[in-house]
């Protein structure tokens, strides 16, 4: 299945995917990874351009973050999303400084999870450079009553706010945001 959606994705032209698993212990599971990377590095050779890899989250749940960081360097991802095993990036800022430091340039270190303008200069701190943020905000939204009180449906739901991508690429660099 997450075969497919790396095909299903490389077919679309897209620059790259997300993929992860886990064992039972928390640990990467590297032989099913194995698989999904070459997977995806043949599907790269047969279009001419290579698929980008990023492991996901599953990654801050590991019990060894340095351990699962040089796992994921032997596998051949090009980076890891991560919140330094944290769920908020702001309270992993220690691990992520670890980990970007034992990365030493072999993989990068994409840091997601609580990314905000707030936030930010403490993550670019540990010596990160990519984040990953979804720049919500909260707005109000006009639902049924009844299905509000039924729990079908909130009255409150977030969007992208443009200004706040703005803010966040100005403050990482980007004239063009």
């Amino acid at each position: 299945m997450i075969a497919d959606d790396i095909t299903t994705a490389a077919e679309a032209g897209l620059a790259g995917v997300v993929i992860g698993a886990a064992n039972v212990d928390g640990t990467l599971d590297a032989s099913v990874l194995a698989e999904l990377i070459a997977h995806a590095r043949l599907l790269g050779k047969a279009r001419g351009r290579d698929l980008s890899l990023t492991l996901h989250r599953a990654f801050d749940l590991v019990p060894d973050l340095g351990a699962a960081l040089d796992t994921a360097v032997a596998l051949g991802f090009d980076r890891v999303l991560t919140s330094g095993g944290a769920p908020k990036a702001i309270d992993g800022v220690a691990a992520i400084a670890m980990l970007h430091r034992r990365a030493a340039g072999r993989i990068g270190i994409l840091v997601g999870s609580g990314v905000s303008i707030d936030t930010l200069p403490a993550i670019l701190a540990t010596g990160v450079g990519e984040v990953h943020a979804s720049c919500r905000h909260p707005c109000d939204q006009d639902q049924d009553p009844a299905l509000v009180r039924f729990g079908f449906a909130s009255t409150q739901t977030s969007r992208t706010s443009r200004g706040r991508i703005r803010d966040l690429a100005t403050r990482l660099g980007h004239s063009n945001a």
